[in-house]
């Protein structure tokens, strides 16, 4: 079966295993008994598993075997080399290398035209005052002018910044102007799937954190309120804690759509991780898989 019988499109992806749990279903759609014995053998593999222990997140798919999957399946140059540039956006070893194969990503037409509202999210994070600018609006003094919005954020941005953070949100549109040419949210509250792995939302988070820190220095006690605990606890109440965490902060936003009189944006961060390894994990326990 060759690949101008696809129907499945990498460009539809933004993982590369489901992209090739989708490929395989397809297969196995068309031919009765299809096996991963036979899918590994049909994407270049020697081991009869190989494609399967990818898949489940168990092994990671080298570069070079990348290339070969592109090429047993036919992949044309530009859905061939987006596939590339999605091992390398699933598998970077840190944000920084996420963010590089992303900008590559991003630089596909087929996926600009179809799958807008990922790039739409990571430019919306992208930056941390976007989305201060964009709650900003919602202030019952506030002004469209660039100086006013720049000297009113805490940190304070330039000017030029505002202004091109205004733009980039009605561009985006987070932002939308009413009858009489005034900024207005188009949604009241934006919020992201508790587990959403978005690279954009990490590097928000980061920032945010950030921006926490410095509020220990330039900020009085009576304007912020950061506290820790740290516990030894059971993993099952460390489960039951995490939903509290969600359900807690649902509560929160449900307060802020009570609200009717707008005075200042605040930013509030929840922060649950560990600080011990479980008895079984390895710190690196996964191998290329290059066959």
């Amino acid at each position: 079966m060759g690949r101008r019988s696809l129907k499945t499109r990498a460009f539809d992806f933004l993982d590369y295993r489901a992209y090739l749990r989708a490929v395989y279903h397809e297969y196995k759609g068309r031919e009765q008994g299809f096996t991963y014995r036979e899918f590994s053998t049909l994407c270049g593999f020697s081991s009869s598993g190989a494609v399967k222990l990818v898949i489940d997140n168990k092994r990671r798919l080298s570069l070079s075997a990348a290339q070969r999957i592109t090429k047993m399946l036919r992949l044309p140059g530009e859905e061939s080399e987006f596939f590339i540039n999605l091992v390398r956006f699933n598998d970077a070893r840190d944000d920084e290398e996420r963010n590089i194969a992303f900008t590559k990503l991003k630089a596909t037409m087929a996926f600009r035209q179809i799958q807008p509202q990922a790039i739409t999210q990571f430019e919306y994070y992208r930056k941390w005052y976007y989305v201060a600018i964009r709650e900003m609006v919602a202030l019952d003094d506030f002004e469209e002018k660039p100086s006013w919005v720049a000297k009113r954020l805490s940190p304070s941005i330039t000017p030029a910044q505002a202004r091109g953070a205004i733009k980039k949100l009605e561009k985006m549109g987070f932002l939308r102007r009413d009858s009489e040419g005034n900024l207005r949210q188009n949604e009241p509250i934006i919020s992201t799937e508790p587990e959403i792995q978005s690279l954009a939302v990490k590097n928000f988070h980061r920032e945010m954190m950030q921006r926490a820190a410095e509020s220990m220095e330039n900020q009085s006690a009576e304007e912020r309120d950061i506290r820790c605990v740290t516990v030894a606890i059971s993993e099952a109440q460390a489960e039951r804690i995490k939903q509290m965490n969600t359900q807690y902060m649902k509560d929160i936003l449900d307060v802020v759509a009570e609200d009717d009189k707008i005075e200042a944006v605040y930013q509030l961060n929840l922060h649950w991780f560990r600080l011990t390894r479980k008895a079984d994990d390895n710190a690196d326990d996964t191998v290329d898989t290059e066959e």
